[in-house]
């Protein structure tokens, strides 16, 4: 299968809807009692609000069209990342569409300088909670009841580790024993 992640497109909404129906109906069964409205679900997802800052993007399959949607927020001020959602179409869940979601939210966020990416796990989605584990996340907390009676939210947190920049080596060959002791007093 090829896939294709693009950034949101207002044309995606409705796909995209029936998507995160699909996906969140897996766990959350009747306690999801509808779709979510396409129209506020594109101002949502394409908004750009002062010092909040969104960007999702969508996963796309040949011959099978949108198969999944993640929704990253970005707060500058605090350098930090949330996750707001993530859902692949049931059909195909399990074959890696997910992580190549997460892949390029960690690009935006990185591109933003997060220090730190945090989430809302379903306490009834174990599949979800052990993805997050995966991809670095621990848990931090516990919403009790929180969208639901009945139902806990796992607060979980990934901390970014800063991307180590690494300089152009000199072509001198003095200028590189310098910078190579540097580099050592650096490590002493």
């Amino acid at each position: 299968m090829n896939l294709l992640i693009r950034p949101f497109e207002n044309g995606d909404a409705e796909a995209v809807a029936e998507v995160l129906y699909a996906s969140f109906k897996t766990y959350l069964g009747e306690l999801l009692d509808k779709k979510d409205d396409a129209d506020d679900l594109r101002k949502e997802l394409a908004s750009h609000d002062g010092d909040v800052m969104r960007q999702s993007f969508v996963a796309v399959a040949d011959k099978c069209g949108i198969v999944g949607c993640i929704e990253c927020t970005m707060l500058p001020r605090y350098r930090l990342g949330i996750l707001e959602r993530i859902g692949v179409s049931p059909e195909i869940s399990g074959a890696g569409i997910g992580r190549k979601l997460f892949e390029e939210g960690m690009r935006f966020w990185r591109k933003h300088d997060a220090r730190k990416i945090y989430t809302d796990v379903s306490s009834i989605n174990p599949g979800a909670k052990r993805f997050y584990e995966k991809m670095g996340f621990s848990v931090e907390g516990m919403l009790k009841n929180h969208f639901f009676d009945g139902v806990d939210e796992y607060q979980m947190s990934l901390f970014l580790k800063p991307e180590r920049k690494t300089a152009e080596k000199p072509a001198s060959p003095v200028d590189r024993q310098n910078v190579e002791k540097i580099d050592q007093e650096k490590t002493l």
